[in-house]
């Protein structure tokens, strides 16, 4: 675009950058709504497709689900923890609860 006039582009590539918008849109070859073909499709400064909503949806479930599997993980590792303190307390003959 030059001022406020669009103006007709030669691509070399499957991409193009737009520096007003630090957005470039390129082809995407992938499956979209159940759809699969080549697709027109925004990428950021990093050269990495912006996600859709679905795409979006999905990441953020599985960084959740991971982060679940993690904090049970962490409570497992504790509960040993406070299992093999117990056992020490037991062995100098302490009964951990009834403390």
């Amino acid at each position: 675009m030059i001022g406020n006039r669009y103006r007709e582009q030669v691509l070399t590539e499957s991409r193009f950058w737009i520096p007003e918008l630090e957005l470039g849109i390129g082809l995407w070859e992938g499956c979209y709504q159940g759809c699969s073909r080549w697709w027109l499709r925004w990428y950021n400064a990093s050269g990495d497709w912006v996600l859709t909503p679905e795409e979006f949806e999905r990441q953020r479930a599985e960084l959740e689900s991971q982060r679940a599997e993690l904090e049970s993980q962490r409570a497992e590792l504790e509960s040993q923890r406070a299992n093999r303190l117990a056992d020490r307390l037991r062995a100098m003959g302490i009964n951990p609860e009834e403390l």
